[in-house]
């Protein structure tokens, strides 16, 4: 695992949430290399985030667009 960094924009493979021990909120992704990235996420985003399996498109400025049944959140 290494944590999510701007040269891994696209699309990326949502794998679940964790929390880690100093209490921050992290979604686990994997790249099409199958990597497992680590992004920070807040309680808010964490909460809406999708199942399993799920694409999600990261930009540059870690801004994320779920895609959900033909739809973006």
């Amino acid at each position: 695992h290494r944590v999510w960094q701007t040269q891994d924009t696209g699309t990326l493979s949502y794998q679940g949430c964790r929390q880690i021990s100093d209490g921050t909120k992290v979604m686990l992704l994997k790249s099409p290399n199958q990597e497992m990235l680590v992004k920070p996420v807040t309680k808010d985003q964490a909460s809406q985030l999708p199942k399993v399996g799920t694409l999600i498109n990261i930009d540059a400025t870690g801004h994320y667009q779920i895609n959900m049944r033909g739809m973006t959140r």
